[in-house]
């Protein structure tokens, strides 16, 4: 399965104009013959496409869509079609499209270009993501092909394109599950257990933490079978994760042979969204642990404390719990949460995050204000501690008045020369060299604001780079020593 980061990559492309909103992926398999091929997974949001009635009277919306595959100069692979949503009444807002397409393409590395295009909108421009793609040498030992992850699957009446050994799979390209979906399956295939050096072995599957360098399994999801070696193996998994909460995971295949050695191992990541509840907190054991020995008012502030490294159910559900007055419920979330993330180890979660909390506060924290709900609070334990820091202050802004203005000069005159700061972290997840820029307006020691930064998902000013350039012509014009790399 491709990285995630290829996701956000079209996503992007999708959602700059605000017109067809989607997500791409895919996953390479292999032919009885040896032979590799791709299969491209679709997923349209119905409600960013127009519906229009048909001759029947029933509404419809319609996308055209064009795949390219291209090797250097050279296309090795074109598509062009209209995808059909299904068709539905009146009283229906829309349905989603789902799309799947398959490819043969020999090993090496191409370049996928997608376009995609409302045809019941005249305006609409086409959305575009290109993407490189690299198809894998065929391996003759045992090999397992990328996970694709399914939203349902039954028996195939009659083959169509989500056919595939006798069952229609449809696929679930948003890698992503809301309470309301309870399970998660996942197919795959193994290849070449023939060469193995005895026919029996062992297929495992698992769901673990995304990241988790261990391979710990979380919630007992796992299951193992002994298989005897073939051609090739399909697997089909199906997991409960109605108890799973929030949080990133991949889906594991793994082969073992008969001594439970590993012999190959493939994965896939997705996301879980499970609200909580009052009740499956409540259930939740806290006593002889460091949440039972927090005191009422720091039982709320580390509670807090957690949004900015929560997920987006966690953060609702921090604001929900910290609104109430039970300080029980809040020692058993924060309790839980570094249990889901360090099982037996939360305690040691917790501390190490406490003194990065504390750290926070002293830095950026007032008697008034907690410093994780300032910028520069949440940035620095949402990301860590900046590699570099490239300041302006007060000081050097109030000097650079005198000098340029008056000699009464006080503070500065206008915003563009308001105190600055820019954090530059060398990597932040798969993102090098970003930078988080902050202003302080109304010159106080710590109302430090976030104006921009370069890291996915933050705030963006594209004009940002205007005040420190403007700030480091006039400090050469003027004689003044700036400590700006820019």
């Amino acid at each position: 399965m491709k990285p995630f980061y290829l996701l956000a990559v079209l996503l992007g492309s999708l959602s700059a104009q605000a017109a067809i909103q989607g997500e791409f992926d895919y996953a390479i398999f292999q032919t009885p013959d040896s032979k590799g091929y791709i299969e491209t997974y679709l997923f349209v949001e119905g409600k960013s496409l127009v519906f229009k009635k048909n001759d029947q009277q029933q509404k419809q919306a319609q996308a055209e869509i064009s795949m390219i595959f291209s090797a250097g100069d050279k296309v090795v692979a074109y598509d062009k079609y209209v995808l059909n949503s299904q068709t539905i009444a009146d009283t229906v807002s829309y349905v989603n499209l789902v799309d799947l397409k398959r490819n043969s393409l020999p090993s090496g590395t191409y370049h996928l270009e997608i376009s995609l295009k409302d045809l019941n909108d005249a305006n609409a421009v086409p959305q575009k993501l290109e993407a490189d793609i690299i198809m894998p040498t065929i391996a003759a030992t045992p090999s397992i092909s990328d996970i694709m992850l399914v939203e349902s699957y039954q028996a195939s009446s009659s083959p169509t394109i989500y056919t595939k050994n006798g069952y229609d799979f449809i696929p679930n390209a948003l890698a992503y599950y809301p309470s309301g979906m309870k399970h998660v399956r996942f197919y795959a295939e193994i290849y070449n257990t023939l060469s193995l050096s005895e026919p029996d072995f062992l297929t495992v599957y698992y769901i673990k933490r995304q990241g988790d360098a261990s391979d710990k399994v979380v919630s007992n999801l796992r299951k193992v079978k002994r298989s005897t070696a073939q051609a090739v193996q399909v697997v089909v998994a199906e997991f409960d994760v109605s108890e799973l909460p929030s949080g990133n995971y991949e889906a594991v295949v793994e082969i073992r042979n008969k001594k439970n050695e590993l012999v190959s191992q493939k994965s896939t990541n997705f996301q879980r969204s499970n609200v909580l509840s009052n009740e499956l907190l409540a259930n939740i054991g806290i006593e002889n642990t460091f949440a039972a020995q927090l005191s009422n008012k720091d039982a709320y502030f580390y509670l807090m404390s957690l949004y900015p490294v929560g997920s987006d159910t966690e953060k609702e559900y921090i604001l929900r719990v910290g609104r109430c007055s039970d300080t029980t419920l809040m020692r058993q979330f924060v309790f839980n949460f570094w249990e889901e993330r360090m099982p037996g180890k939360a305690e040691i979660g917790f501390n190490a995050y406490k003194r990065s909390v504390d750290e926070v506060q002293q830095l950026y924290g007032s008697h008034k204000t907690a410093g994780y709900s300032t910028d520069l609070g949440r940035v620095r334990l949402q990301y860590g501690k900046p590699d570099d820091i490239i300041k302006w202050d007060k000081e050097t802004i109030v000097n650079f008045n005198k000098d340029l203005l008056s000699a009464d000069a006080d503070k500065p005159t206008t915003a563009a020369q308001a105190p600055l700061q820019i954090w530059h972290y060398y990597k932040v997840q798969t993102q090098a060299n970003v930078k988080f820029v902050f202003e302080n307006e109304d010159y106080t020691g710590r109302q430090w604001k976030l104006i921009h930064s370069d890291v996915t998902g933050e705030v963006k000013n594209n004009g940002w780079d205007d005040k420190v350039r403007n700030r480091v012509d006039n400090t050469k014009n003027h004689g003044m020593k700036s400590n700006s790399g820019f």
